[in-house]
């Protein structure tokens, strides 16, 4: 793996402001909010303390703080030496409660029902942040961090595009828990759609069904920053069965818009999660808040709290419940992320299979001023160099045997000097040909070569890395000492391949477009490259040309994988 930068002065001398958000009469913290620098034109969130962190290379600045249901707040900054406790405004009055009839709320139904018809179809990309964090008995457990590249549709989130991740999990009384999927699940739940993973929220039926399955009652009603009135409606289902929700909207009934929702359910009785083999869940509590902005004129999605608590059962009756509180943000419409060159194939992956897919980029983590969520007290950061948390941080150790079986089965893999074993497919005594009967291989090892460019401030990182990919690949031969040779100095010849490859984007402007024609160009190289090992070998038969070809890699990569195999050992 490389990184190519160009240091930028802006980066080095970057300030850090911290500060806490409170609401201005309760004194409540104000999670989830966006703090955003009109200066330096970069935002981040408070987190579930209310608390923010934002790196500023100029001062002093203006901080735009908004949360929907409360006043947008310009505030001044002009130093960083101290915590700022900014507090906001409530935007709404409660109207004036009085005993009606339930058909005199008959408007709430219509308004809500042409919030629904008229639901926004325009689709952009985004920047996306998301952070998972769970925890048994208050202690945290797993962490999942990433970004993405999203696909916003309306209201909703159509697909994500990993960008780079981190993942940290950690043993609890013998018991390792996983949220392999949740980004998953928060992409397939839509709004105004009927959701076969969820329970039933009225935004997805019609005005009959709605009257017939939920009561709406009013609950304030406010002019927002844009002077648009803005009506709040809660819910109530009919059927406390578990298969519906409760929660509360805020919409705009003069533009038909929806704004904000909150959901919940308490013993869902269908969602979106499964228990691993053997294990069952007993029990589920759903809570999920959608906000959404108006962005040139359009209505489209912003961020999305996905918090639920499960009470599972593993197959040899130990029972323990498990809290987990999700958060994806979209920003920044107008400058998407560059896409890593990594293809995942047709195969819809879980988040830790895609993370562990791509290397760990330390320099994003370390240097990036996207937006994200940033604790007081650094426990992302304290969490994952916890000795005893397993991370996808070192290379090295995705070869471990005990992390590979605990992150993720049929991993993805990374070339190191390491050894790659494989498998067995059939036992080793068993003789089977390269082919089988109808001429096709037994075999086939499929090989990425990835590449990321990242830009931060004026700097341009490039990372690259050899990828085995597992969905890819079937080896249906024994897993003996020349099957083994034969299948690492297959992927050495990838490294030696992606090193060259390297040379050429050091000698490139480094763009995205130098990028995108030079991967495509090593991408054919290499396999051919492969192409050619593979027929001058007659797929690893072939003892002469296996040590010609042996003599290469130790040349380039100072492996000589006939001596570790202990290949023709006895010629």
């Amino acid at each position: 793996m490389l990184l190519l930068l160009i240091l930028s002065s802006s980066l080095l001398e970057a300030q850090t402001l911290e500060g806490r958000l409170k609401d201005s009469e309760s004194g409540e913290i104000l999670p989830y909010a966006r703090i955003y620098s009109t200066q330096n034109r970069t935002g981040t969130l408070t987190d579930e303390n209310g608390y923010f962190k934002l790196r500023l290379s100029k001062l002093p600045d203006t901080l735009r703080v908004t949360l929907t249901g409360y006043e947008t707040l310009f505030f001044p900054v002009s130093d960083t030496g101290r915590i700022y406790e900014i507090r906001l405004e409530r935007s709404y009055q409660v109207t004036q409660m009085v005993t009606v009839s339930a058909s005199a709320y008959d408007y709430l139904y219509t308004y809500l029902h042409r919030c629904a018809a008229k639901a926004p179809k325009g689709r952009y990309r985004s920047r996306d942040y998301y952070e998972l964090k769970s925890f048994i008995d208050g202690k945290q457990i797993e962490l999942v961090e990433c970004y993405y590249n999203g696909l916003v549709k309306g209201y909703d989130l159509d697909d994500l595009t990993v960008k780079t991740g981190r993942i940290g999990v950690r043993p609890l009384k013998n018991i390792l828990f996983r949220s392999t999927e949740s980004s998953i699940a928060i992409v397939r739940m839509k709004l105004t759609n009927e959701n076969k993973f969820f329970p039933v929220s009225p935004l997805e039926l019609n005005s009959r069904q709605m009257r017939r399955d939920f009561i709406l009652r009013p609950g304030g009603n406010y002019r927002n920053e844009a002077g648009d009135s803005i009506c709040v409606i809660r819910f109530t289902p009919r059927d406390t069965s578990g298969a519906f929700f409760s929660g509360t909207v805020w919409i705009d009934p003069d533009h038909s818009e929806i704004h904000k929702i909150e959901l919940r359910c308490e013993h869902a009785a269908q969602h979106p999660f499964l228990a691993f083999p053997g294990d069952s869940i007993r029990d589920l509590d759903l809570n999920v808040t959608k906000t959404f902005e108006k962005k040139d004129g359009t209505m489209r999605f912003q961020h999305v709290d996905f918090n639920y608590t499960i009470d599972y059962l593993q197959e040899d009756g130990m029972g323990y419940e498990v809290s987990t509180k999700a958060l994806l943000y979209a920003y920044d419409y107008d400058e998407p992320f560059d896409d890593p060159h990594f293809d995942f194939g047709p195969v819809e992956h879980a988040d830790y299979r895609k993370i562990n897919a791509l290397p760990y980029n330390g320099y994003f983590w370390e240097q990036n001023t996207e937006l994200s969520l940033h604790d007081e007290h650094h426990e992302n950061e304290a969490f994952l160099d916890d000795p005893h948390t397993l991370t996808n941080r070192d290379t090295v150790r995705q070869h471990d045997d005990h992390i590979q079986y605990f992150l993720l089965k049929h991993a993805y893999l990374q070339w190191s000097p390491q050894r790659m074993l494989y498998r067995e497919a059939v036992p080793p005594d068993v003789k089977v040909s390269r082919f089988n009967m109808s001429g096709a291989r037994n075999y086939n090892l499929l090989v990425h070569i990835f590449a990321d460019r990242t830009v931060i401030g004026d700097s341009v990182q490039i990372v690259t890395a050899v990828v085995f990919d597992p969905y890819g690949s079937y080896f249906h031969l024994p897993s003996d000492r020349e099957g083994l040779c034969f299948i690492n100095m297959y992927f050495d010849l990838a490294e030696i391949l992606r090193r060259e490859f390297e040379r050429r984007i050091a000698e490139s402007d480094r763009s995205a477009e130098a990028l995108d024609k030079l991967c495509y160009e090593y991408n054919q190289k290499l396999y051919f490259l492969e192409e050619r090992f593979c027929r001058e070998t007659a797929h690893g038969v072939l003892e002469l040309k296996m040590k010609k070809w042996n003599q290469f890699i130790r040349k380039h990569l100072a492996i000589d994988n006939l001596e570790i195999f202990k290949v023709y050992a006895s010629n």
